[in-house]
């Protein structure tokens, strides 16, 4: 049985999560990021950091995750920066890694992420920079900019965006810093 060191190494994968994984890895190896999209259950999460207090808990933003192409698009249209200019892959670089320690051993779980990598291996951003993207954005699909989502996506778009801005708002206050990791 394959075993992977993926959310906080509880996860072990069948015979068929096996061949996803090969199907994974050969996708982030061969194409490009974006090509994967539809392949793959991904969302982002969104964490806040101030001082070495991080945020660890985070709703699913699948849908941010989803259009981030058609978002980042808009981002350029507004003059803000793109969405996945915030996205942090530290969480699924180490799922992707698999267990790479020979004795089988769990990793090690960091006590301030809970999780197997620690604050400095993340990448992380303004959280004031984050906050003008995402209330920019969320204005502008409130009023309809962007297309190809319907009216249902919409709500829960914007509900994703609702949550991210209500996350942002006291650190940004506060000087703080976030990322979207991205997680699979």
């Amino acid at each position: 049985m394959a075993e992977a060191a993926c959310r906080n190494a509880k996860f072990s994968a069948t015979a068929d999560q096996s061949r996803y994984a090969v199907h994974t890895i050969f996708c982030f190896s061969s194409f490009s990021f974006n090509n994967c999209r539809r392949f793959m259950g991904m969302t982002l999460w969104i964490h806040t950091l101030e001082g070495r207090d991080m945020s660890t808990d985070s709703e699913d933003h699948t849908l941010m995750y989803r259009y981030s192409d058609d978002l980042d698009s808009l981002c350029d249209k507004l003059g803000v920066a793109k969405i996945s200019s915030f996205f942090d892959s530290t969480d699924l670089e180490i799922c992707m890694r698999g267990d790479d320690d020979e004795t089988g051993e769990d990793p090690e779980i960091d006590s301030e992420t809970e999780n197997s990598y620690g604050i400095d291996d993340m990448v992380w951003f303004d959280a004031a920079a984050g906050l003008a993207t995402f209330q920019t954005l969320r204005a502008s699909i409130a009023e309809n900019e962007l297309p190809n989502l319907n009216e249902e996506n919409k709500t829960w778009l914007l509900e994703e965006l609702d949550d991210c801005i209500t996350k942002l708002k006291g650190p940004s206050e506060r000087g703080g810093q976030f990322n979207l990791p991205i997680i699979m």
